[in-house]
């Protein structure tokens, strides 16, 4: 990041979400071929600073396809407990598990100088299209445009939930009751009580009570399809 290295990635996680947003192929071969052409793409890059309850001072991490906070966290975090699935079907079943004991906290929320109080189900922050191995939740992000998008879905019932996945799934969730678009280069958000939070999958922890991101313009270089 911030040099003129150059990342060449072989997509050999569970999920293999960042990929799909700079066309490099599921498969093995084919993504070293994608690696042997050299296209190479500046892409963004965005700081991210959380405060975990009862904890001095911050934790500064770094992301470039997603962060999570509430839900999608919760679920990633359920996923590392489950063995007997990979891909979309093990964050299907993680979604379906957490359901079950999740409470949806008040956030208070401003982009860019906008600003919201909801109680939100989940609020997902991306530079790529896609996370959870499939979910579509930022499907209109772009990773060189200098911004971020940002999904705020309000707490809704465990049936309508369910009935928003697989629109979700196909990224068409835009327009629906209790979803909300928002684009920026510096979010904050707080929370009424402690929650977890990921960027790009890994845990960032499950005590938080505060995060800020902001955009790193074109930091990074990538191989692209």
């Amino acid at each position: 990041m911030g040099t003129e290295k150059i990342l060449g990635i072989i997509p050999i996680g569970s999920g293999n979400d960042f990929v799909k947003s700079v066309a490099v192929p599921a498969r093995l071969n084919d993504a070293i071929s994608v690696i042997s052409r050299q296209v190479v793409r500046r892409i963004d890059v965005a700081k991210t600073q959380v405060w975990e309850h009862g904890k001095d001072g911050s934790t500064i991490s770094y992301f470039i396809n997603g962060v999570g906070v509430g839900f999608d966290a919760a679920v990633a975090e359920q996923t590392k407990h489950i063995r007997y699935a990979t891909g979309t079907l093990l964050y299907l079943v993680a979604v379906l598990q957490t359901l079950r004991k999740y409470n949806s906290p008040i956030y208070s929320v401003e982009i860019d100088g906008w600003k919201n109080v909801a109680r939100n189900l989940l609020i997902a922050v991306g530079n790529g299209v896609c996370v959870g191995g499939g979910f579509y939740l930022t499907p209109k992000a772009k990773m060189d445009d200098g911004l971020l998008d940002i999904c705020l879905i309000n707490e809704a019932r465990t049936i309508d939930i369910l009935k928003l996945m697989p629109a979700v799934m196909r990224g068409n969730h835009e327009g629906l009751h209790g979803v909300q678009f928002k684009t920026g280069t510096s979010i904050s958000i707080e929370s009424s009580h402690p929650i977890s939070v990921h960027a790009d999958g890994e845990m960032l922890g499950n005590e938080i009570t505060r995060v800020k991101i902001d955009i790193l313009p074109r930091a990074l270089n990538v191989i692209t399809g």
